[in-house]
């Protein structure tokens, strides 16, 4: 009775080992940051990546890497640009929008 519970204890360990391996050996997923995207005049559509995510004035949250940030609105130019979000440096985009220079139809 004595070896039975040396011999349990290390059975369960020799159990749990790869377990703990793999747990260690998977990459940690990064954090996405806040990311505060303004423009002016406000409520232009905002896309990131091609997709529709809100209008201006927007807190939205992103995956470090690069996304492409395009904003819209009727009767301006479409502004675009790269974005590259850092861990732990949480970006802001700012965008002045200028107007278009066609004249719609008379």
């Amino acid at each position: 009775m004595l070896h039975k519970k040396p011999l349990i204890a290390l059975l369960f360990l020799l159990a749990l080992t790869p377990l703990l391996f793999a747990a260690e050996s998977q990459p940690l997923k990064p954090r996405s940051m806040p990311v505060i995207i303004d423009s002016r005049p406000d409520l232009a559509e905002v896309w990131i990546d091609g997709k529709f995510v809100g209008s201006t004035g927007l807190n939205y949250r992103l995956a470090p890497g690069e996304h492409k940030i395009e904003l819209v609105r009727p009767r301006y130019t479409t502004w675009a640009r790269t974005l590259t979000v850092v861990p732990d440096q949480p970006p802001r985009v700012a965008a002045l929008l200028e107007e278009a220079s066609a004249k719609p139809c008379q």
